[in-house]
């Protein structure tokens, strides 16, 4: 067998074998994932609405400057940096050397082969998902807003904790809103695959 034709009887669905071959692999990097997700949205509350983070920053909106918004940020940054991204690297670190350089090279080859079969890549357009999640979510935090009674309330007498919480929970309500069927599609697609 010559190299062209194995190349070529590379399954196009070579990433999905992975997933039914390592399927507990799979749901293992999910909730991996999950996890980072929940972990990030929680070291954003507890910077931003902690005890600590009231203590150090002006209750109400109209007492913020730039100063507290550039210190906020950086807080941020460090602390996601120190518990959610630095954990997140070592666990793909762990995965990779402890799980995928077990993988037998012919079966590694062959998804890395699936990804180089000669065939132009599609270019995936970036920003329109963004622009689209965006939206959705400011449309949300009106409804929240309003639902609140906070519509005709000056900006000034709402709390930083208010804020931060209402932009929150629109966000939560929305990924509830799409997550749901996302999830119930998802294990459809798996379930369905497994049965192959």
């Amino acid at each position: 067998m010559t190299m062209t034709e194995t190349t070529q009887g590379v399954p196009k669905d070579a990433w999905k074998n992975l997933v039914k071959r390592h399927w507990k692999m799979s749901a293992v990097i999910v909730a991996g994932v999950v996890g980072a997700v929940i972990g990030a949205i929680l070291v954003f509350l507890w910077r931003t609405i902690g005890p600590e983070a009231l203590a150090r920053y002006p209750s109400t909106l109209d007492l913020w400057a730039v100063g507290y918004v550039v210190s906020l940020l950086l807080d941020l940054l460090l602390w996601e940096i120190l518990l959610v991204v630095l954990p997140v690297i070592a666990a793909a670190i762990a995965v990779y050397f402890l799980w995928w350089n077990k993988i037998p090279e012919a079966e590694r080859q062959e998804y890395a082969s699936a990804t180089k079969d000669g065939k132009p890549q599609k270019k995936v357009k970036k920003g329109g998902a963004g622009g689209v999640l965006n939206f959705l979510v400011a449309i949300t935090w009106l409804i929240v807003v309003h639902a609140d009674g906070k519509w005709d309330a000056a900006f000034g007498s709402w709390t930083f904790t208010y804020l931060v919480t209402s932009v929150l929970t629109a966000f939560l309500w929305d990924l509830v809103i799409i997550g749901i069927p996302a999830t119930i599609a998802l294990i459809w697609w798996i379930v369905r695959e497994l049965k192959k």
